[in-house]
């Protein structure tokens, strides 16, 4: 996905945002999209049509039609609708902690382990990497700052409690590059249960998996 497709993709996402009148696309294009996504899971790019999508949809090709011009727009709808559903997703995961930073880390390590299975991106990387990795090239700074916008309160409590400076970058950075690195290659179990204790034990454990600099540093640059 190119920038000028992303870009392509979020008119396309915003057409259908305003034809619902809300902050979701109509309730058969989400069924469309989820279908297709399931769809990709299963048979890849290359294999995927639109007379498959619409059965799994269970709509017919003219309902289909009404929502997306071809396969190419609706490709392009799906991975704006994996990336508005990571960002809508990491932020509610953060927002039901407000005020309670180790908790809103605990939850937002859950939502994103969680996000990879649910949304079957491990299937659908080994069905068809090429999707997978254009997509994640042209999206990951949205991943990234919908981390770090998330983790923020998180941020501020380790900068007054610890005395030093979060580099919130390239602590959003490292968690989503970890999970997208398991399309590659699977957690094994000491990691596996390194990012559990971050959900269980998020006061202890929140430290480990965020790049922090001396408050001297700070001043230095000052």
């Amino acid at each position: 996905m190119s920038d000028h497709r992303a870009a392509m993709s979020e008119s396309l996402f915003g057409a259908l945002l305003a034809r619902s009148g809300s902050e979701q696309p109509p309730a058969t294009a989400v069924r469309i999209l989820e279908a297709a996504v399931r769809v990709l899971g299963r048979r890849g790019l290359t294999d995927l049509s639109i007379e498959v999508i619409c059965k799994a949809a269970g709509v017919s090709r003219a309902t289909l039609y009404r929502y997306f011009a071809n396969k190419d727009d609706l490709l392009d709808a799906v991975g704006e609708f994996i990336c508005r559903g990571f960002e809508a997703g990491v932020a509610a995961a953060a927002a039901e902690h407000d005020g309670h930073p180790p908790a809103q880390f605990s939850a937002v390590m859950g939502f994103i382990a969680r996000y990879t299975s649910e949304r079957a991106l491990v299937r659908i990387f080994e069905a068809d990497p090429a999707f997978h990795l254009v997509f994640f090239r042209s999206q990951f700074p949205r991943h990234e700052m919908a981390v770090r916008n998330a983790l923020g309160s998180v941020f501020d409590r380790i900068e007054a409690n610890d005395g030093c400076i979060v580099d919130r970058a390239a602590s959003a950075q490292r968690l989503v590059r970890l999970q997208m690195s398991r399309l590659l290659i699977p957690f094994d179990d000491a990691l596996n249960a390194a990012w559990q204790r971050a959900v269980d034990d998020p006061d202890t454990a929140m430290r480990h998996w965020i790049v922090t600099h001396p408050a001297s540093a700070r001043s230095a640059a000052e």
